[in-house]
């Protein structure tokens, strides 16, 4: 069991989704068929045997309560630990868009001053992937590392798909030498921040205090950047499937990359399962005139139309002669007869009638909003 804390600050840009967000909070938007964002970072810190894990919230969260609720699926439903949702106090607080704004940790301060872990591990929510923190917490221990930060190694190529991201220099013993502005161009491989950071508890109220007195006000570049020349920050080397959800087109390509069987594998099972919210409803019915290829479609659907390479939510309904291509289609929509559909992404309860035909691109899927009708 790891001896940490965990924190998940789920405050992100809700608009780089847009449609897709506007009704919901980043990390509760529906993904991979049956998952919230939220399932990802929640599991993995869960599967390395946290106990306690505090989700650091702003407004607009109803959904992503009603899906965490208690943390039960999670094993997180005990009397002395377990899930807190960590909202500010807006009567003192003026809410900054900053995720890592230090007034964000400090309108928390008594979750982290109340534990009696060693570690704290704290982690954005935008990263998908499935990652072994016992390793991390390893690595940290055997390099005498003050701060650990999990990263990837990157190609430029590779590095539009991540911006806006941190950067770092990263020397033969895994050290953190120098950090680059997201903007800086390297002909090399760099390394990816994963807005993971590992380090003891004592340490991070060390910072905030600090960074507080001085009138900074980012935890990330004031208070781990600015000190890397007085701490040893080492980078965790991350070499498994990521993808990181920061705009529509990641959000779709990331959909696509599940109909991989060898990502799908390793996605949910590599260091441990990614778990969510029990739903206990019917198997999914295909009829004879249904034809379903390279694709992942849950459960509760009736599908008799045509499906190919596409990822398909629960309560799906596919009427005959309707034909679905390179889409995701979200929970509870209704697809009529003759309708085609490619390139496209359907939020939850859309009802496409009969005849109608919906293409987009690969680099520009359409998205139907919440709840329409076409």
């Amino acid at each position: 069991m790891l001896n940490a804390l965990g924190i998940i600050n789920v405050i992100e840009n809700d608009q780089v989704l847009g449609e897709v967000s506007e009704s919901r909070p980043f990390a509760a938007v529906p993904i991979d068929g049956r998952y919230r964002i939220i399932d990802f970072p929640l599991s993995n810190m869960v599967n390395a045997g946290i106990k306690s894990v505090g989700i650091f919230t702003h407004y607009k969260m109803g959904s992503l309560i009603a899906h965490l609720k208690n943390g039960r699926e999670w094993n997180l439903d005990t009397k002395r630990r377990g899930l807190f949702f960590l909202s500010p106090d807006f009567s003192k607080y003026i809410f900054s868009p900053n995720k890592w704004d230090i007034s964000h940790f400090t309108s928390r301060l008594g979750y982290i001053q109340s534990s009696t872990r060693k570690y704290v591990l704290i982690s954005g929510c935008n990263m998908i992937c499935n990652i072994d923190y016992h390793k991390v917490r390893d690595f940290h221990e055997e390099r005498g590392a003050d701060i650990t930060i999990v990263c990837k190694r990157i190609s430029p190529e590779e590095r539009k798909k991540f911006e806006p991201c941190l950067l770092m220099d990263v020397n033969e013993d895994q050290q953190v030498h120098q950090f680059k502005a997201a903007n800086e161009q390297s002909m090399d491989h760099e390394h990816l921040c994963l807005d993971m950071f590992f380090l003891s508890r004592d340490l991070l109220l060390e910072i905030i205090d600090e960074c507080a007195k001085q009138n900074k006000w980012d935890l990330v570049q004031d208070g781990f950047i600015r000190n890397s020349r007085n701490l040893k920050v080492v980078a965790y080397p991350f070499t498994g499937y990521l993808a990181k959800i920061n705009s529509i087109s990641n959000y779709f390509n990331h959909h696509m990359d599940l109909l991989n069987l060898d990502v799908w594998r390793e996605l949910f099972y590599q260091a441990g399962p990614i778990l969510t919210k029990a739903k206990d409803s019917a198997p999914t019915r295909y009829t004879k005139d249904s034809s379903v290829h390279n694709s992942l479609v849950s459960n509760d659907c009736i599908i008799a139309g045509e499906i190919e390479n596409s990822v398909i939510f629960r309560s799906i309904k596919a009427d005959r002669g309707s034909v679905i291509k390179n889409s995701v289609i979200l929970p509870k929509c209704t697809i009529e007869e003759g309708v085609e559909l490619e390139y496209a992404i359907l939020d939850k309860g859309v009802h496409i009638t009969k005849g109608k035909t919906i293409k987009g691109s690969k680099e520009h899927p359409v998205v139907i909003r919440k709840n329409d009708q076409l």
